[in-house]
């Protein structure tokens, strides 16, 4: 006797194609493995349980957020060094930009 038949809602008629390099691959069935489950149950779950990190093009990584950090302490000390009448070491402006660069990804577009 064989398996009951499964009702429409509960059929499974949809397939999702995904490429891997050979190290994905071989990660991705690692992991599955370790769950106890096989490699298509394993994206399922991953894909339809877990929550995902939605990424905002206006925020800043950890190493981006790190950078406006260090750079901000430069321009303290620029300005520091300014206000005593030195000049400001090679490279100010260019730190500048970039750091005008990173702010620029947070704050959101003038709209005219």
């Amino acid at each position: 006797m064989g398996r009951p038949k499964l009702s429409q809602a509960e059929q499974r008629s949809h397939q999702v194609t995904l490429s891997l390099r050979d190290g994905e691959l071989v990660e991705l069935k690692h992991r599955a493995g370790v769950a106890g489950l096989t490699v298509p149950d394993y994206l399922r779950q991953r894909a339809l349980r877990d929550r995902l990190r939605i990424s905002d093009p206006r925020r800043l990584g950890a190493g981006e957020f790190r950078e406006v950090q260090r750079l901000a302490v430069n321009v303290n000390q620029w300005v520091r060094a300014l206000h005593q009448g030195r000049r400001h070491p090679a490279g100010t402006e260019r730190a500048l930009v970039r750091l005008h660069e990173l702010l620029g990804r947070l704050l959101p577009e003038k709209r005219d």
